[in-house]
């Protein structure tokens, strides 16, 4: 949810205020880091499908920092399941098997074939997904954050 917010660090800051010392916060974003920055944007078309919608894409260290600035400490953080990064692939390699798009479609034929096409590509996938996994270039990744203890402060 922080790429959609513009201005992350009041929701975070809130959330803080809210939580108990030793609580969490875990945020699943799209990193600036990932395989399609790297590699000249050529799967950016998802990201570009939802241009109006992320107004800010962090890298890791950012998000380290805007955590920090709210009063929250990064304690983790990690890419995204092999399965999800796959499917992110695979849409960024075709938009039109997106929930949106497809179910949009005018006929039931439409849908299955958009659907089934990125479930095959979901599966083809799998393999780049995990090389990228493994190089340390996730598409998105999950922040784990914790409010410091009052021993910690």
């Amino acid at each position: 949810m922080i790429e959609h917010l513009p201005d992350p660090a009041r929701t975070l800051q809130a959330a803080s205020r809210l939580l108990r010392p030793g609580g969490w916060v875990v945020a699943l974003v799209p990193v600036l880091t990932g395989w399609e920055t790297r590699w000249g944007r050529l799967f950016w078309s998802h990201q570009i499908h939802e241009a109006p919608r992320h107004v800010g894409l962090p890298s890791p260290e950012g998000m380290r920092r805007l955590f920090a600035r709210c009063g929250l400490e990064l304690r983790r953080w990690e890419g995204n399941h092999l399965l999800d990064e796959a499917g992110i692939i695979a849409l960024s390699v075709f938009p039109p098997s997106a929930s949106a798009v497809a179910c949009a479609s005018a006929s039931p034929f439409a849908r299955g074939v958009r659907r089934v096409v990125g479930a095959m590509l979901t599966l083809f996938a799998i393999p780049l997904a995990a090389f990228l996994h493994r190089a340390g270039y996730p598409g998105s990744a999950v922040f784990f954050a914790q409010k410091p203890s009052e021993t910690e402060r």
